[in-house]
């Protein structure tokens, strides 16, 4: 019987010999977070990126729940209300809350105590190549595991050279195949890698020059792309006869033809630039699954990608040459930079300031980027870099604005806001409505007399 406890505390090691007997055993005790007793699993379902299996005792009583996300275990839960989550995972308490509301409900009169295998199925990619295929490459080199792969329809990627995971079965348990978090340094990220690579075809193109583009509709975007794609492809378009452009953005599970409208919007505005020059050729592997993006980066020249899972194809599986940009604040990959990419400087770039740092988006000046590709391809071209001015969208998500907030404070705010982008007219308009509203506003006076002789 093992005790739970210790599982929060299992290395790498000790949790590939945890599943390994997982498989090897067909089940497994576990006893009870708060109880002498054992308890044996009986089903598991996904919910958002959690794994959560039931167990109960012999008698199918005294029931708790087996969270997992990025680990061999992140947290349980028993319907007395005791929750342990000493990560402070969302996922983990999204599972308390769903099962407390009822959505998230199981069959506790299961009696079953057979462990099917080991389910690879995230919703997020970075966590589903680094936490879960990675294992698969892990686990492989101790014993065949083939037999105990299974999937569910949030797979991003389910081929090895043996096997192809299969379905799940509804009733079945499962256990995610995952050691520790983020393994995309160690050998076996290596041997995911060369994998993925090699066991994809390449497409054909006649181009001379092939690039990368990855963009973004959503969160953490370069709010310039449209503007800055089309000028970094007519530049290139002089130095090359004729290009293709592989656009990347979202990316679907195996299976899924849902469609990304925000990111294919990015897509056809850069795009329509060049509806008249027939030496530019588009391919949009919006909305592809990563067999179809892998075969197409194996055959780019270079990459132009964001600093998040957007350079995980070209730079991380492909070893392609590239430049990386973000908002400077999240940089997935950071410890794999080498001499093969170049990344904007965080001087060169302005970010928004929000509450959700990492989904920041962020300007850069085309040229920058444009300036850092000639150099990884071996040009002496160079563009003048203008200074960049401050984008009315990264100045405006710092305003924060209540139920509570005045109409004084909101029109001051705004105001502030204009003169950060030099717009001191339109700044001075806005403060003397505030000062309408307050009257003895001492700063908003200030202000007032300051700008009113400009």
């Amino acid at each position: 019987m093992i005790y739970i406890n210790d599982l929060f505390d299992f290395d790498t090691s000790k949790a590939e010999t945890f599943i390994s007997q997982l498989l090897d055993n067909k089940t497994i005790s576990i006893k009870h977070p708060l109880l002498d007793i054992p308890t044996f699993p009986r089903v598991s379902k996904v919910k958002g990126m959690a794994n959560v299996i039931l167990f109960s005792d012999e008698l199918l009583n005294n029931h708790w729940y087996y969270i997992q996300i990025t680990k061999l275990i992140d947290g349980y839960y028993l319907p007395s209300g005791v929750l342990f989550n000493p990560r402070n995972m969302p996922d983990v308490s999204t599972v308390k809350k769903a099962i407390d509301a009822g959505s998230l409900k199981f069959d506790l009169t299961s009696s079953s105590t057979k462990v099917d295998g080991l389910i690879f199925s995230q919703k997020r990619p970075y966590h589903y190549f680094y936490d879960q295929f990675v294992n698969y490459f892990k686990l492989s080199a101790v014993k065949n595991i083939d037999e105990y792969c299974f999937t569910d329809n949030t797979c991003f990627y389910s081929d090895t050279e043996s096997t192809t995971f299969k379905l799940i079965a509804k009733k079945g348990c499962y256990f995610f195949p995952c050691t520790m978090p983020g393994n995309y340094l160690d050998k076996d990220a290596v041997k995911m890698h060369y994998f993925l690579k090699n066991n994809t075809s390449k497409m054909k193109v006649k181009s001379e020059f092939t690039i990368w583009l990855g963009v973004t509709g959503q969160k953490r975007s370069w709010i310039e792309q449209v503007d800055g794609y089309v000028e970094i492809i007519k530049n290139l378009h002089t130095i090359y006869k004729s290009i293709t452009v592989i656009v990347d953005g979202w990316t679907n599970y195996e299976n899924d033809d849902s469609i990304n409208v925000e990111d294919n919007d990015v897509y056809d505005q850069i795009k329509n630039e060049f509806s008249s020059v027939t030496s530019i050729d588009f391919v949009n592997l919006i909305n592809n699954d990563y067999k179809s993006k892998i075969a197409y980066a194996n055959v780019c020249d270079f990459f132009i990608a964001n600093s998040g899972t957007g350079c995980m194809v070209p730079f991380m599986i492909s070893n392609i040459k590239g430049v990386i940009h973000g908002n400077g604040l999240l940089n997935t990959f950071i410890h794999s930079y080498d001499e093969s990419v170049k990344v904007v400087p965080k001087e060169k770039i302005i970010s928004e300031k929000s509450k959700a740092i990492m989904n920041n988006s962020y300007s850069i000046a085309w040229q920058t980027i444009y300036n850092l590709l000639m150099g990884l391809i071996g040009s002496t071209a160079r563009l003048d870099e203008p200074i960049l001015k401050l984008n009315s969208k990264i100045v405006f998500s710092e305003l924060t604005f209540s139920n509570k907030t005045q109409p004084a404070e909101a029109l001051r705010d705004m105001a502030l806001s204009f003169e950060k982008m030099g717009d001191r007219k339109t700044a001075y308009t806005l403060m003397c409505k505030a000062l309408e509203q307050r009257p003895n506003g001492v700063f908003i006076k200030k202000k007032v007399n300051e700008w009113k002789c400009l």
